[in-house]
């Protein structure tokens, strides 16, 4: 796994695993772009379809008053997805892309 790619996993967990209602829309939004581009990149099955959901969520955090129950569905989509990308991935990158598929799982929930 790319340096970039790695650093914005343990980025991304770390902030799930912390209140995500916490986490404000501007810095929420810029970690999404930089997935995006990251994504764009990728060469693994899913990531055109990730890349799509992370843009759907973009377009709620963008909203001046977000819809609570389509951010938890997205994210639960996405936590589906990654799930999907952990159970191909070699050993050394399927535990973090799993912390991750937990993380936003997690945050589904907690928005429901």
């Amino acid at each position: 796994m790319p340096h970039r790619a790695e650093k914005q996993l343990d980025d991304t967990i770390a902030a799930l695993q912390s209140d995500v209602t916490a986490l404000d829309a501007p810095s929420a939004i810029d970690m999404l772009e930089t997935w995006q581009s990251i994504l764009v990149k990728a060469d693994f099955e899913g990531a055109e379809d990730i890349g799509s959901l992370l843009v759907q969520l973009q377009s709620q955090l963008e909203l001046e008053e977000p819809e609570g129950s389509t951010v938890a569905e997205l994210l639960s989509e996405l936590a589906r997805l990654t799930q999907s990308v952990a159970d191909e991935a070699d050993d050394e990158t399927a535990g973090k892309v799993q912390l991750l598929s937990d993380a936003l799982s997690e945050a589904s929930e907690s928005l429901e």
